[in-house]
């Protein structure tokens, strides 16, 4: 690690993280989006993350980041931290600053009194965290596809970025007809016993930078979002009690909105997942991993929806 140097995050490192994303993704998201993403003071510690700049010429080489979440179980209250934004630049892969910037960022966290870090790795980086950072792999969300007959605007406007525009005028005129009165509602998953992330007003707040929101469907609350697909981040347990209703009026706003395939992910056993797995078929998601800073945490009973993961 000679060659290089390492910083934590602040405001003035955003544009070297967009310098970086634009090699190792080749996408450009802008500054607010980091703005954004790191305005986590309500939840936690802001700026968990280390960038690396090659000594020679200073260029930005690679960063890694956590979010601070909440968590709730029972009525104890946690703070957590959430995996996210893991990139190199393409000059400087394979130097082991994927490693080193982790290592570096969890004794950061575990300082600032987070009791995990968890996350959804990909296929790509998942063996990096499991065999060079010690993380568990403890189960995959489940992942529901429910096809809808529509005209796949969502999924044109996401290809064509000239469509997008319009596509998103004519989304908004669509959520005239289904506006909630509603800022948030309690997190699926909770029970006796059974702990998440709060999914309340300042977290869906949080989570809106990202293009995530809540409508009413059958004067119902949603939690979703607009990227290809129509992704489900989580449903008000009252739907269950007229399921066909809901879900048929669900499946005509997909419709109108374009949206030709809806997803839904749960963590296995969750309270959507029991009555899902009875009426589809599930495919296996993303991994769940974590690392734990408190042995105490009760890592066996967090479960999650769709809408915890990070890209939601």
């Amino acid at each position: 690690m000679n060659d290089y140097r390492f910083e934590r995050i602040t405001e003035k490192h955003y544009s070297d993280l967009i310098y970086i994303s634009k090699s190792a993704f080749n996408i450009d998201p802008g500054i607010q989006y980091f703005k954004s993403k790191n305005n986590t003071k309500i939840f936690g510690e802001t700026h968990l993350g280390y960038i690396a700049y090659h000594t020679s010429d200073n260029s930005p080489a690679a960063f890694y980041g956590v979010y601070s979440h909440p968590f709730e179980i029972d009525g104890r209250k946690y703070s957590i931290v959430q995996s996210g934004d893991t990139m190199t630049h393409k000059n400087h892969v394979g130097k082991g600053l994927f490693t080193t910037l982790a290592k570096m960022t969890y004794k950061l966290a575990e300082e600032k009194g987070a009791a995990i870090v968890f996350g959804f790795p990909n296929d790509n980086s998942y063996p990096g965290f499991v065999k060079k950072l010690d993380w568990t792999h403890r189960d995959n969300i489940n992942i529901y596809k429910i096809k809808v007959g529509t005209l796949p605007l969502l999924k044109l406007a996401k290809k064509i970025s000239l469509l997008k525009p319009a596509y998103n005028i004519f989304l908004n005129l669509i959520g005239l007809f289904y506006k909630s009165n509603l800022h948030s509602f309690p997190n699926s998953v909770f029970e006796n016993g059974i702990g998440g992330v709060p999914h309340n007003n300042d977290f869906v707040a949080y989570k809106a930078f990202n293009g995530a929101k809540i409508i009413s469907v059958s004067d119902l609350p949603v939690w979703l979002k607009h990227d290809g697909f129509l992704f489900i981040g989580d449903i008000d347990r009252k739907a269950s009690e007229k399921f066909e209703l809901f879900f048929s009026k669900l499946k005509w706003y997909a419709r109108l909105t374009g949206s030709d395939i809806i997803q839904f992910g749960f963590s296995p056993d969750s309270y959507w997942d029991k009555i899902f797995c009875k009426k589809y078929k599930s495919e296996k998601g993303a991994a769940f991993g974590y690392l734990k800073f408190d042995k105490d945490f009760p890592i066996e009973k967090f479960h999650y929806t769709q809408g915890d993961i990070d890209t939601f």
